[in-house]
């Protein structure tokens, strides 16, 4: 709505900040009778009951004149008689008749929202379009905790460009407010058949709200229910079915309700979660040439849980699942959960291949929303692989073959297969002059005797070295922290915890968390120069497996969620460069390379950490690398200059990228040492 005039803008904004603080009969009532009064006039030119009482002109009288019109026997009451006249013509709106809930609202609040509401035109600024803003809002808000209110317009218009034009009927099984479901339906040329359920009786009365504003029809069944126990539409098949499901959804039925549930042709769903339940619900009302869209988390991808690991199983190996798109956090206005598209469809059965589409590495990347080219740019891949195209492995898609997934144990996060990014010598080698200018800044800056030979030294120029290729845990023995309950921490032990493992690269001096651990536990889960520190889970990829190392021995223990690389041999890797090579982009490259880091929280396990490589030079250049990121790292702890911080911060970053990056990069790019 970004061409809409500046007064308009105004008003709608206000007439969202007053429907927060409106009861939803209330404002979805001002809302309908507005709609349906498509004889516009403006507020002072209103009729008033007496006017009508007294022989006006009835041919001009709308609902709205009934309510905009009274000043003098209280908006409740006019609202409930105008509202039993929508009545006759539109039955759902009586959902929101409710003279008890009128009255709740402040008297000052229903009259400024007559006003503006008397303002507008329809044809400039549709009521519809008020609604969704409202419905946005409760989104936000999460008064609705079990029903999905609001999928972004960019994700739906996505949605929408999948539905083919001859798909005559359309199914929401969860359609919440009913919004994604009209909004697709909006974008139809010819008219849909509209079926969906809802969950509770609120969702029911929002949805059908919802579709009377936007004069379109929408078969809602005989009252609210969860599709997954009272599925109203048993005996019915759709051409195309959209449906973004509660997330990871559990107690929605008796433990043993699935099991004679013929619509669990794939597995039976686990009780724990309803996320496959609702796939399967779809594939059973999908006909046999239909198509769907679902949204799902993106732990649908990657679950080992024994049930849900069968289905997804049997769901790739009958060949029914066509496509699978990531999409990153923080799109969806209740939640900071990173989720994902399935692309079911029947119409291709047995299908041998799957398209995967990592929009997470779209360039450029997504920020909160998609832009019609990124939008434009999915759809193009779907496209092409649709009608055959052959499509070239990018970091971004990939087609893989149902044998490929196998291998993978029917993992379908995207990173298992596509391209790691792949690192260009010549991108890092243009920071090169970067560095040398960071340098003489420090030089005159800093007055430590120690850290400006190092300074003057990697001005200089760095050594040449050989590179060495090892697995890390050829290199490291692994342990994991203690499980401990909550009330251990706060007190005790020093504590090595996830936020100081991501902020320094080394084991800071001042811990500020502790934890109670016995003699026996202080023992085995102690601290040594070299031992390396690693972040186990994270809800980001740039914040999972982060390490810091022990410069020296420490009395400190770790957490719960961090695990211990111990050196095999002190001999083979100097401790300082571990430091820096565990923050470099190489590294990160390797954790990406073995991670499922679309979940919720991403893990890394033993069984990854043996896929990873750890890359190191000669042990003269180790050494270099180390004492010199040491020694900056003393160097702050010891400083509070926040402009000389930043400054020493990107000498390191700087020189991890031209000495540890740029070496191991340029071997790659020749074939040496593998990749």
């Amino acid at each position: 709505m970004g061409s809409q005039k500046p007064y308009l803008m105004k008003i709608r904004k206000r007439l969202g900040q007053l429907g927060e603080n409106m009861n939803e009969e209330t404002f979805t009532g001002l809302l309908l009778i507005r709609q349906v009064s498509n004889n516009y006039k403006h507020l002072d030119n209103q009729l008033t009951i007496d006017d009508l009482m007294n022989g006006a002109n009835l041919s001009q009288v709308t609902p709205w004149h009934l309510v905009a019109g009274n000043t003098d026997n209280g908006y409740s009451n006019a609202m409930a008689e105008t509202m039993k006249l929508l009545g006759l013509k539109y039955a759902e709106s009586q959902k929101f008749l409710d003279i008890e809930k009128y009255r709740e609202v402040e008297e000052s609040l229903v009259n400024e929202c007559i006003c503006l509401l008397s303002e507008i035109s329809l044809s400039e600024l549709p009521v519809s379009e008020l609604y969704r803003d409202y419905i946005k809002t409760l989104s936000a808000k999460k008064y609705h905790k079990d029903v999905s209110l609001y999928t972004p317009k960019e994700i739906v218009q996505c949605i929408s460009s999948l539905v083919p034009p001859e798909a005559e009927s359309l199914y929401d099984p969860c359609c919440g407010s009913g919004d994604m479901l009209l909004q697709v339906a909006r974008t139809m040329q010819t008219n849909k058949k509209l079926y969906g359920q809802t969950q509770d009786n609120r969702s029911y009365q929002m949805c059908h709200a919802n579709a009377l504003l936007q004069n379109i029809n929408i078969d809602l069944g005989k009252l609210p229910a969860n599709a997954l126990t009272n599925d109203q539409y048993f005996e019915r098949q759709f051409d195309f079915i959209i449906a973004n499901p509660p997330f990871n959804q559990s107690n929605r039925h008796d433990k043993n309700f699935f099991y004679n549930d013929p619509l669990q042709q794939y597995g039976t769903s686990p009780y724990s979660s309803a996320n496959f339940a609702w796939v399967q619900h779809i594939l059973y009302h999908l006909k046999t040439n239909g198509q769907a869209v679902v949204i799902l988390p993106n732990s649908t991808l990657t679950s080992t849980q024994a049930d849900e690991h069968a289905i997804r199983k049997s769901i790739i190996s009958k060949g029914v699942l066509e496509a699978v798109i990531t999409f990153p956090s923080g799109m969806f206005y209740n939640t900071k959960i990173p989720f994902c598209v399935w692309i079911l469809n029947k119409s291709r059965q047995n299908l041998k291949q799957i398209l995967l589409i990592d929009a997470t590495k779209l360039d450029p990347p997504i920020k909160k929303s998609l832009t019609p080219e990124q939008i434009e740019k999915i759809l193009n891949i779907v496209f092409q692989f649709r009608t055959g195209k052959s499509l070239d492995a990018t970091q971004e898609h990939i087609v893989v073959s149902l044998d490929e997934i196998a291998k993978k144990d029917y993992i379908l996060s995207p990173n298992l297969y596509t391209f790691c990014n792949h690192i260009k010598p010549s991108d890092v080698e243009k920071n090169k002059p970067q560095l040398n200018a960071v340098i003489s800044k420090l030089q005159n800056s800093v007055n430590d005797e120690k850290l400006l030979t190092y300074l003057e030294k990697w001005k200089q120029g760095g050594r040449d070295s050989s590179w060495k290729k090892e697995s890390l845990l050829n290199l490291y023995s692994v342990l994991g922290g203690p499980q401990k309950e909550k009330k251990f921490f706060g007190k005790g032990t020093s504590l090595v915890d996830v936020k100081s493992i991501i902020q320094h690269f080394f084991i800071p001096n001042i811990l500020n968390s502790r934890m109670v651990v016995s003699s026996c536990e202080r023992e085995k889960y102690g601290i040594k120069t070299g031992d390396v520190l690693l972040n186990r889970t994270s809800e980001t990829i740039d914040e999972l497996a982060c390490c810091c190392v022990a410069a020296k021995d420490s009395d400190a223990v770790y957490s719960t969620f961090v695990k211990r690389l111990r050196p095999r041999d002190e001999n083979l890797i100097y401790p300082a460069y571990a430091a820096g090579y565990f923050r470099s982009a190489v590294y990160r490259r390797e954790v990406e390379k073995v991670s499922t880091v679309y979940t919720t929280y991403a893990s890394i396990n033993n069984d990854k950490l043996m896929a990873i490589s750890f890359y190191c030079p000669e042990k003269e250049l180790q050494r270099e690398i180390g004492d010199t990121l040491l020694t900056v790292s003393q160097y702050i702890e010891c400083n509070e200059n926040p402009a000389l911080h930043k400054l020493l911060n990107d000498f390191t970053h700087l020189l991890i990228e031209q000495y540890i990056t740029y070496p191991i990069a340029c071997l790659w790019e020749s074939g040496g040492l593998g990749t």
